[in-house]
């Protein structure tokens, strides 16, 4: 299959074939079985059994489609369900554990005082939960909340996911709070445990790897993802990959495992291990040789994020090395007003002659009021700047400076390589 046959493959659009009709509560089922075995094989065996029936599924919907594995990227709502840590393509929901437990309760009118709801609040303290290890608040709902529930609601994959994105994208607590009352109880106890599961820890815990989780879905799907860090390309991609033929032999992985593209993140080469002290000891006598017979060598350790920067014309985009999407913080508009680095960095930071660039670097607080880079023991975060919030008529006079010391503290971003620059392409280990 050809590159430009992979881009028309919309992974969202093909797997809502399958997921606006799939229930929730059988995927659900799944995640038991998972959770329950303590055998690696037979973990193994389960989903890669799961995700052929979901291939047979699409593969009787769709007469002719032009991806040839089209069947396994079609799988993509359900990965993000499998890996929740890794799913980027919407925002953070914003709802704890200890959130997540007191919106259960008001949900299901518990008695504040009373033993299921104590039991809930407290989920961490083995005197009102009877906590045991590996038991969480997703535990505690299913053993507590059981007789409250539905015995199966007709919920399908696809309502989910809409349910999931109404509450990350909802900007106040109170908008999060009506959309879940109502929403979690429909659900079964099952259910709720796995929803609590993908909201609340991001994490399902069902004994298996990212790496594990990928390879049942295909075998080239863990080397685009060591680089992409997107589950949506991953399913793109693999759509277009033969499952049964060699890793090592398809040339549509080399394209897709090392070449970097414009406004799609990539996971950024990292600096060279050393193998022993021996080399780490090596290399400090050959960068401090002659400054001093004996010295101890004290390095500042500064507040810095590995960042990929995507400029296309005056729209920018940035990533962490892990694949998460920081552009709303630092702006999206070179043209704008909001972000805290966009707008500077779009008035002076290029050339006239750029118009579209990928660069790698690392993101750094710069302190505009001493000029040097902040370190990590203020405790500024890169990502998150400092914002006042509320009025300033409240705030004593010593509040007041340290509110402009912390203002005067700026994102400032050095570059390491260009890996794109005006349709030039380079690769993760050579730049442009």
């Amino acid at each position: 299959m050809t590159e430009s046959t992979s881009c028309q493959f919309i992974p969202s659009v093909e797997g809502a074939r399958i997921a606006s009709e799939f229930p929730f509560y059988i995927l659900c089922k799944l995640f038991e079985r998972l959770s329950c075995s303590q055998v690696m094989k037979k973990k193994k065996e389960a989903l890669s059994a799961f995700i052929r029936n979901w291939v047979i599924r699409y593969e009787n919907q769709i007469e002719k489609n032009s991806a040839i594995a089209a069947g396994v990227g079609s799988f993509y709502p359900v990965l993000r369900l499998l890996l929740p840590s890794y799913d980027y393509s919407r925002p953070a929901y914003g709802i704890g554990q200890s959130t997540m437990a007191r919106i259960c309760v008001k949900a299901f009118g518990l008695a504040p005082k009373g033993l299921s709801a104590r039991t809930l609040l407290h989920f961490n303290n083995p005197k009102f939960s009877g906590k045991q290890d590996g038991r969480d608040l997703a535990d505690c709902v299913f053993s507590v909340l059981a007789d409250y529930c539905e015995a199966e609601s007709d919920l399908t994959i696809s309502g989910l996911h809409e349910q999931l994105d109404k509450i990350a994208y909802a900007s106040k607590q109170e908008e999060k709070l009506e959309i879940l009352t109502p929403f979690i109880r429909s659900l079964s106890a099952l259910e709720l445990k796995w929803f609590v599961r993908i909201v609340s820890l991001r994490e399902l815990h069902l004994g298996l790897s990212t790496k594990t989780v990928l390879t049942c879905v295909h075998p080239a799907a863990p080397s685009i993802w060591n680089v992409t860090q997107d589950l949506c390309t991953v399913c793109q991609r693999i759509a277009g990959i033969i499952k049964t033929q060699p890793v090592e032999a398809k040339s549509s992985l080399s394209i897709a495992g090392h070449h970097v593209t414009l406004n799609a993140a990539y996971r950024p080469m990292l600096c060279m291990r050393a193998n022993s002290a021996l080399e780490v000891c090596i290399a400090y006598e050959k960068v401090f040789s002659g400054i001093a017979d004996y010295c101890l060598c004290l390095e500042a350790k500064y507040d810095g994020e590995r960042v990929q920067l995507h400029k296309s014309g005056d729209k920018y985009r940035y990533w962490s090395r892990s694949g998460r999407e920081w552009s709303y913080s630092y702006g999206t508009e070179g043209n704008g007003t909001t972000g805290t680095l966009t707008p500077r960095l779009h008035v002076g930071g290029f050339s006239s002659d750029v118009s579209e660039c990928v660069l790698d670097g690392e993101m750094f607080g710069f302190d505009t009021y001493t000029d040097t880079f902040i370190t990590k023991a203020t405790g500024f975060d890169v990502k998150r700047p400092y914002a006042s919030g509320g009025s300033d008529l409240f705030l004593s006079k010593a509040e007041l400076d340290n509110t402009a010391r912390k203002a005067a503290i700026v994102p400032c971003y050095i570059v390491f390589d260009i890996l794109h620059l005006n349709g030039e392409v380079g690769t993760l280990s050579k730049g442009v």
